[in-house]
């Protein structure tokens, strides 16, 4: 039988590496990103003059497809992210995130999610 405070001793200690492994992750892989000379997140920059960052966008009508990927493994999202970040400063990231799946296989998620964390569906 095991012991409960063993058990959770354990989980306390794996939570510990996965936060110390994906904080080494940001700072090392994500971090520098935004230190570029002129790297952004917006394609179009910040534009802090504007009352809002809304596009109209007149090519197509957008249905929920336009919101899923049909992606099979962790090896399909990674070369579809790849692609998508070719010749930018995110290439090679996509197969980085993918990698880093197995890590997280099998650990239990919590019910809610942290007030700190901006849910939008």
């Amino acid at each position: 039988m095991t012991d409960p405070q063993t058990t959770d001793a354990q989980a306390a200690a794996q939570a510990a590496e996965d936060a110390a492994f994906l904080e080494r992750f940001f700072r090392e892989r994500l971090l520098p990103l935004a230190q570029q000379p002129g790297w952004q997140a917006s394609p179009a920059g910040p534009q802090p003059e504007l009352a809002s960052y809304w596009i109209s966008r007149g090519d197509h009508l957008v249905t929920a497809d336009d919101f899923h990927l049909r992606l099979g493994n962790e090896a399909a999202i990674a070369t579809a992210l790849d692609a998508h970040w070719q010749g930018t400063p995110m290439a090679g990231l996509g197969s980085q995130l993918a990698a880093m799946t197995g890590r997280f296989k099998g650990r239990e998620q919590k019910d809610s999610v942290s007030s700190f964390v901006y849910e939008m569906f």
